[in-house]
């Protein structure tokens, strides 16, 4: 047991009764924080799920997760968004100091674009101190939100190890899949379309489909003739077991949604050679990166080929076992947890770092949104210009004023106001992209175009930005950046389920326009 000072700690978790794998790890770590001598407890407004019962750990079922609901201890810790402004005000309660654990951006994912100004509001609120899980994640969010995190790497349980000796050319080749289908960053349809594609051009193949949730109808009828293998809601046990009997393993994710990926380096741990797409995540594990093979994100036709590249390779099969064995090496939980441990004393030995000035800004914009919310525009804009006349220089009074004139289509106050916030905070994405929207509407066509391109630059996810930025071109005439706009649109939707079928309109859209764009023939 550790000699350190023990500490008492709450994770405020939103949802306990789905398996999740950031959620598994926080009770992972709670119960080796536990085993240290620290005493853990987590507290959520959902009940606990079987997944989750045999952890020996405390865990209280709240009616709201609410800053009373928190007791008194040494450390608060926030996990998915909308627990920071929870943790944040049970700190300035005097309830214990607070802390966020940033396994994933949430803004980064495009299935969260209408919650991407909350975000950014709960990420920007000060005072708080960051933990991340890597350095891709932790630059990432330094870039937008100025604050340095305490960078704590995954580690791999015991559980995956250790890998047991390769049988080549197996016949059915095994091939795991792992997340949830439903979820549209993970892009399983493109990892279920490369296998399928695999299959047609010959390869015998068994898709190993482990979910953490019960897999949808919608999912097993898009499996048509493959043979499947399906697992649901699996213990790290038998996850472990399953991922030895694999020949290969497929990693789809697709944009920034993907924060660590931990089934990718439980599968190297396993033995596994992977395949996986070409995005930041995949490639921060170790450097260099080849660990893998690599193909484009949302490609199920190169993921196809790679498989069968990969599948007929055995120098190439042993070459990203051996590599992936190396490269799960380096993430020891025992070194994870006495990192963590370290990071968490840190934390807990600083005091609070919670202006009262900027505490009363940011209640004051969340005072004039709730009024909003409740019918009051009008109220809410007396007490936001009331506020800015004390204090001109702040960043959320103006970014909720910009936001809530917008709403009200007084888009000329609103990109005043806007631009001001972005005068004094220039790194927000959804400001940008409110600004941009603003001065679309108001013909500065050529504002808005700039004003959208920093926002995407900046990584305002998904295609909506593109889009909008698609239809401001057109209004210019610029047929061939509207063109240019959707391709990249494009490129951010999946081929499958219905921004697949979006897709396709944009492809007959982008078909329709480059044709406008052709001159006529002379003949």
């Amino acid at each position: 047991m550790s000699t350190s000072p023990k500490l008492d700690i709450v994770y405020l978790l939103q949802e306990t009764q789905m398996l999740w794998g950031g959620v598994m790890n926080v009770f992972r770590e709670a119960e080796a924080l536990q085993a240290r001598g620290h005493r853990c407890l987590i507290l959520s407004p959902t009940e606990l799920g079987e997944c989750y019962r045999g952890f020996d750990v405390t865990f209280r079922k709240v009616e709201t997760l609410t800053p009373q609901a928190v007791p008194k201890v040494d450390l608060i810790v926030a996990t998915y968004y909308p627990t920071i402004p929870i943790a944040w005000k049970a700190d300035r309660l005097g309830l214990g100091r607070a802390c966020h654990y940033c396994q994933g951006y949430e803004g980064d994912s495009s299935d969260l674009f209408d919650s991407l100004p909350f975000i950014e509001r709960n990420y920007s609120l000060p005072g708080i101190l960051h933990l991340s899980i890597n350095d891709f994640l932790a630059k990432r969010c330094e870039a937008l939100f100025g604050w340095k995190a305490h960078v704590i790497p995954y580690g791999i349980g015991p559980d995956f190890f250790p890998a047991v000796p390769p049988t080549e050319n197996n016949r059915p080749v095994r091939i795991g899949l792992v997340g949830p289908w439903e979820v549209e960053w993970k892009d399983l349809p493109t990892g279920l379309k490369g296998v399928q594609q695999a299959q047609e051009r010959g390869l015998e193949v068994t898709l190993v489909r482990m979910s953490p949730i019960p897999i949808s109808e919608d999912e097993r009828k898009a499996w048509g003739n493959l043979q499947v293998e399906a697992h649901e809601e699996l213990s790290p046990e038998n996850m472990g077991v399953l991922y030895r009997g694999l020949d290969l393993f497929v990693g789809s994710s697709r944009g920034g949604g993907e924060g660590f990926f931990l089934p990718a380096l439980e599968a190297m741990a396993s033995g596994v050679p992977c395949l996986l797409s070409d995005i930041p995540c995949f490639h921060s594990y170790a450097e260099p990166s080849d660990y893998a093979l690599f193909f484009p994100a949302g490609d199920p036709n190169a993921l196809g080929e790679g498989i069968l590249r990969l599948s007929r390779d055995l120098e190439m099969q042993r070459k990203l076992r051996n590599r992936g064995l190396a490269t799960a090496r380096l993430y020891s939980y025992d070194r994870h947890i006495q990192a963590l441990e370290a990071a968490l004393l840190e934390v807990a030995s600083q005091p609070s770092g919670i202006q009262a000035q900027q505490c009363r800004d940011w209640d004051l914009s969340e005072q004039a949104l709730l009024l909003e919310e409740r019918g009051d525009p009008a109220q809410a804009l007396t007490l936001l210009t009331e506020a800015l006349e004390g204090h001109p220089s702040s960043y959320p009074l103006w970014e909720s004023l910009g936001r809530i004139l917008g709403r009200m289509n007084r888009l000329e106050e609103a990109s005043q106001a806007l631009a001001r916030a972005l005068d004094l905070k220039p790194s927000s994405p959804s400001t940008w992209g409110a600004l941009g929207f603003c001065q679309s509407k108001l013909g500065m066509l050529d504002k808005g175009i700039a004003s959208y391109q920093r926002a995407i630059d900046l990584g305002l996810p998904g295609p909506r930005p593109l889009l909008d930025l698609a239809l401001i071109h057109m209004g210019r005439g610029d047929t061939q950046k509207a063109i240019q706009a959707l391709r990249e649109a494009q490129d951010k939707m999946p081929r499958h389920g219905p921004q697949g079928e979006a897709r396709k309109r944009i492809a007959t859209e982008i078909a329709y326009l480059s044709a406008l764009g052709k001159p006529e023939c002379a003949c």
